[in-house]
């Protein structure tokens, strides 16, 4: 068989996935698809009991606690590979003891156009992050970060997954490489070496 032929049968199958998978990331951007569940920052935002009662539930916030305020802070979108994500920090009482949460809350992009989304979807990156902190977050617990919620839309695309904030983290811009210490280098070889063996 031709490798002609061969792209020519490939494409014949693909395309028609492309094309919906196109489709369906231009009309949730118009519609907006129900979730049961925030699809992204500003959504979680307006949702504090959908997310105060979800921590609850996952045992990050006690049963019994009170909330005092809530709130969802951005991060930089350049800085986190165009991955729409904040910070949420809720300051409560618990037994008398004035308490401070937060928590790192990820979703599936919202910036940059139809098509970013598109391959975003076709990668079932959603899909494959999602399955990867409830491979990993318990049997990796000092290079994951605890997963509270993680919630998915399969068609759409959309992820919702907040997760204990590792305070010691350290963030790098993609190819910046000034300030990247030998030490620093050292724990990514240590985490990829215990993910690539598992």
């Amino acid at each position: 068989m031709s490798r002609k032929l061969k792209i020519a049968i490939i494409w014949t199958f693909y395309l028609p996935v492309v094309v919906s998978t196109c489709f369906i990331v231009w009309l949730d951007r118009k519609i907006k698809f129900r979730l049961s569940f925030p699809r992204d920052l500003d959504e979680l935002a307006k949702k504090e009991s959908w997310c105060i009662a979800e921590l609850k539930t996952n045992g990050a916030l006690a049963n019994d606690a009170i909330v005092n305020s809530y709130q969802v802070i951005p991060l930089n979108q350049d800085q986190i590979f165009r991955s729409n994500a904040g910070i949420i920090e809720i300051h409560y009482t618990h037994e008398g003891k004035q308490k401070t949460l937060r928590c790192f809350a990820k979703f599936a992009p919202i910036s940059g156009s139809v098509w970013n989304k598109a391959i975003f979807n076709l990668q079932l990156n959603h899909i494959k992050e999602i399955d990867f902190n409830y491979c990993f977050g318990d049997s990796a617990s000092d290079l994951i970060p605890k997963v509270f919620v993680a919630k998915l839309g399969l068609v759409t695309g959309t992820q919702c997954l907040i997760t204990e904030l590792m305070d010691d983290c350290i963030e790098f811009k993609e190819a910046e490489y000034e300030n990247f210490t030998p030490a620093h280098l050292n724990m990514l070889l240590k985490g990829l070496a215990t993910f690539h063996a598992r």
